[in-house]
């Protein structure tokens, strides 16, 4: 008798995943905010690249992913427990979304979400000549999960009477859960402005591994051979506000 092993989720409709990823950011929140009295909000765009199992579906559609697709607007919490003496070290959270994945530019679409535990630590610190807050030079690690979809366009027809069948114009899709470590270089800038008084630039390498799937809509494994491992390199900018 021979046996078959896939990577599956056994039984897990969207509304049970959808449960389980809610839990996971509430879980973020109270572990942030349980032991912390002092934040900063950062909201920016990161350019990204797919996993090597998503960039497989990508390749095997004869499309490109547009530019649109690969940015990402992200937002982060930092926390440190003393306001008056902050530390070099911080920590926090990140929430993550693709959404000009949306645009009607290509019958290749790509789409992303996803969450992270984040350590910071500001090492450097230099005033420039009557700068009242120095340009500062950081170092940051993050552990998190993704979902990415890889959607195409397919099917021509816009009939009722083909409902039933594949011809309807839809979207085939391919989803996949990625476990994702990141190594980022930042450097922080005063800005003069009341509300965005601080700049992140910032640029990542990140090293993941695509822990389950790629499954249909559905939750049904899709056969086939991938390459689970994967590396690549993200940047990107983000203001922080002040309220």
């Amino acid at each position: 008798m021979e046996f078959r092993k896939y990577t599956v989720l056994p039984e897990l409709s969207y509304f049970s995943f959808t449960k389980l990823f809610a839990l996971l950011i509430l879980s973020l929140f109270i572990y942030v905010y349980a032991y912390t009295n002092s934040f900063a909000d950062w909201y920016g765009l990161s350019y990204i690249k797919p996993s090597l199992v998503a960039q497989k579906f990508v390749d095997n559609s004869a499309h490109e992913l547009t530019p649109f697709d690969n940015l990402v607007v992200y937002y982060s919490c930092e926390s440190n427990a003393n306001p008056r003496d902050p530390l070099i070290i911080s920590s926090g959270f990140t929430l993550k979304s693709t959404v000009f994945n949306h645009l009607p530019i290509s019958p290749i679409r790509y789409s992303v979400v996803g969450a992270s535990y984040d350590v910071s630590a500001k090492l450097i610190e230099t005033l420039i000549g009557n700068m009242k807050k120095g340009i500062i030079l950081g170092f940051s690690g993050k552990l998190g999960i993704n979902y990415e979809t890889v959607s195409l366009l397919v099917g021509s027809s816009r009939n009722f009477d083909d409902f039933t069948t594949s011809d309807l114009k839809h979207y085939n899709t391919a989803s996949i859960i990625n476990l994702i470590g990141s190594a980022e270089l930042f450097v922080q800038l005063p800005m003069d402005f009341k509300h965005f008084p601080d700049l992140l630039v910032y640029v990542g390498y990140n090293i993941g591994a695509s822990l389950f799937g790629p499954f249909t809509a559905n939750f049904e494994y899709i056969e086939g051979e991938y390459e689970r491992a994967f590396s690549n390199i993200s940047f990107g900018l983000a203001v922080r506000y002040k309220f």
